[in-house]
């Protein structure tokens, strides 16, 4: 009788959150050897991986001089898949150049939008006005 293999279904979301990873930061949950064939066996997966870390690095660095080097590179020469990325960056550049060089950040306010959110959604059609105002001041942390 033939051996029974189990597969192991990865969705593409998690898929693609490990693929934009650096290796280094892949955890004991991440298949490594999965994803390492994976890369090595797809050219399209792999190029598209080294523009989103090239990306990433970008950010990271706050050099935002190199970013426009790099939309054109993908325009001229990438894949259709990430295009489309850089064409939208593109039609912003400005917004997307400054957020690279920008020391500040929104990503307290979105933080805070988000909270007030889901306290709202929890809340809905079951208190009043006054309980989550309640609700919203005691918990937050200013």
């Amino acid at each position: 009788m033939p051996e029974i293999v189990k597969v192991k279904y990865y969705p593409s979301k998690q898929l693609s959150i490990w693929l934009g990873s650096v290796r280094k930061d892949w955890t004991d949950e991440v298949p490594k050897a999965y994803l390492t064939r994976l890369i090595d066996a797809n050219p399209v997966i792999r190029k598209v991986r080294n523009a989103v870390l090239n990306f990433r690095r970008f950010m990271k660095d706050k050099t935002g001089e190199k970013l426009m080097p790099w939309c054109r590179n993908i325009i001229n020469d990438e894949e259709e898949h990430i295009k489309g990325f850089a064409k939208g960056i593109l039609s912003d550049y400005k917004a997307v150049f400054e957020g690279f060089e920008s020391k500040w950040s929104n990503g307290p306010v979105e933080g805070q939008v988000n909270r007030l959110k889901t306290i709202k959604r929890q809340m809905y059609g079951r208190a009043s006005f006054q309980l989550l105002r309640k609700r919203v001041v005691i918990t937050s942390k200013w």
